[in-house]
């Protein structure tokens, strides 16, 4: 093993169970509002490692945190950045909690999913890489994987439990050449599948929901009133658990709040904190 690879394997997030949701206090919010300056200015720089090493140290420094599931989602998607997949799946595997549900670990429990089905897929296109290399074919479903002699084991089903979309896909102008292309996708992530296009993308550049002011929400819950999509004269009212557009508030803390797109956190000051 390669020394880059033993950095890399020392920074990586231990894979213990998460705790249980906590009432996070405004120490656990500085804390990680310090984390997420220290993530913004290192994404700039392109400095990838010096976040998922903060990460680690954040984590050892800050047990019993609630806010641990943005800490390693964070170091998930940095780790990918770097190109180490197995790491970053591990660390992923930490937040894929079934019995997650809600606020930060429900949201944790999505982001984990999305991305460990993004890599699930490229172990399926390698199965269907290495299938053809015999076969000088790709195969007409996937199951026919599992049953190619010495071929390696792929899941079926994206983490949703949902089967692969998968079909043979035809030339433009060979129409007869059926079995020489093919499309696969999640039927949940559908053409958000692709796991380099999803990293090729800034880093919760997709949230473009900006706090204005705290209101009063109809269930007595606090609501944010947000500035959305850049116009000044659009706005999107949500309280924690709702979403606008595929973008959910999972957080409405003393002084900082949260969203996440599924893919990426995105903390940002409280309006009026």
């Amino acid at each position: 093993m390669g020394s880059r690879s033993r950095h890399l394997g020392a920074a990586v997030l231990c894979l213990a169970g998460l705790l249980a949701p906590a009432v996070a206090d405004e120490a656990a919010e500085r804390a990680l509002g310090t984390l997420w300056t220290l993530h913004q200015r290192e994404t700039t720089n392109g400095n990838h490692q010096a976040v998922i090493a903060a990460c680690a140290e954040w984590e050892r420094a800050q047990a019993g945190n609630p806010f641990l599931p943005v800490s390693r989602g964070l170091a998930g998607w940095h780790m990918l950045k770097l190109g180490a997949t197995g790491d970053a799946s591990r660390t992923f595997a930490t937040l894929a909690q079934p019995a997650a549900e809600g606020g930060v670990p429900g949201a944790a429990r999505t982001m984990a999913w999305r991305w460990l089905t993004r890599l699930d897929r490229e172990q399926v296109r390698a199965a269907l890489r290495e299938f053809y290399i015999h076969n000088v074919r790709y195969p007409d479903a996937i199951e026919e994987l599992q049953k190619a002699k010495g071929g390696p084991l792929v899941r079926v089903t994206d983490r949703w439990g949902k089967p692969w979309r998968y079909r043979l896909a035809k030339f433009k102008r060979l129409q007869k050449m059926r079995d020489q292309r093919y499309d696969l996708e999640s039927a949940m992530l559908v053409g958000c599948s692709d796991v380099n296009q999803a990293l090729a993308a800034p880093y919760a550049g997709g949230i473009g929901l900006v706090p204005l002011e705290i209101a009063k929400g109809g269930d007595g819950k606090p609501a944010v009133v947000f500035q959305a999509g850049g116009q000044a004269n659009k706005k999107a009212v949500l309280t924690e658990g709702t979403d606008y557009e595929g973008i959910s508030l999972v957080y409405v803390g003393a002084s900082l709040i949260i969203l996440s797109d599924g893919d990426a956190w995105q903390v940002l000051p409280k309006p009026g904190s």
